[in-house]
């Protein structure tokens, strides 16, 4: 059984077919759902999470999508304007720190996706390249694939949410604040025994033909 995402906006695509212009809406999260994508994320808060959202119908060009242009398919296209405030422990410190996320991106959705990988696969076979070519072998980056459309519809709440995961700095620390690596051999005037002090030590071993320590 699939839980419930913590923030969910579901989407009516034939609505945004239906309007000859784009259709725009507005997410604030609560304080239940912030609470509860703040656990999702394991930060310690999060005190605001807003989005302005355009979409906009987007033809696909595939005959598959045109023939269903009456009954809202083809693909979606969403402007997103994403503005967060949060409360997260610095990486250093463990402190709290409070940090704020302020962007603007772009994100199509299509009844149909096809994989970037399949499509580039179909380019270099339109190219006269073989499936046994190496070049098939390459993977394209997932950032400009398209996201599905399920049943007719979208879950922009758990969308921006995934956006939003993928946006926070899981190492974040407060200003002025810098990791410095001190072994315990360190404090005791020993010496250095860190893992790139090892490494160092190994190569130096390998080039001059010793036994490594």
């Amino acid at each position: 059984m699939t839980s419930k995402p913590e923030l969910s906006r579901i989407i009516n695509v034939a609505d945004v077919y239906s309007s000859s212009k784009p259709t725009n809406i507005s997410i604030k999260a609560d304080g239940d759902e912030l609470t509860a994508l703040a656990r999702r994320f394991g930060i310690l808060g999060i005190s605001l999470l807003e989005a302005e959202i355009k979409l906009s119908a987007a033809y696909s060009a595939t005959e598959e999508a045109a023939t269903e242009k009456g009954k809202g398919g083809g693909d979606v296209l969403a402007e997103v304007k994403l503005k967060t405030n949060l409360t997260q422990t610095c990486s250093v410190t463990t402190e709290p720190i409070n940090s704020e996320i302020d962007a603007s991106f772009s994100q199509v959705f299509s009844a149909a996706p096809k994989s970037i990988a399949e499509s580039f696969g179909e380019s270099l076979e339109n190219e006269g390249f073989s499936e046994d070519s190496e070049l098939f072998d390459l993977e394209a980056s997932s950032e400009d694939a398209p996201e599905p459309i399920i049943g007719g519809v979208i879950d922009m709440g758990e969308f921006i949410s995934q956006e939003l995961s993928l946006r926070i700095d899981p190492f974040l620390r407060k200003k002025g604040v810098k990791f410095e690596w001190v072994s315990k051999n360190d404090e005791q005037g020993g010496a250095k025994d860190n893992p790139f002090a090892k490494l160092a030590s190994l190569k130096d071993s390998l080039m001059d033909g010793k036994e490594p320590k």
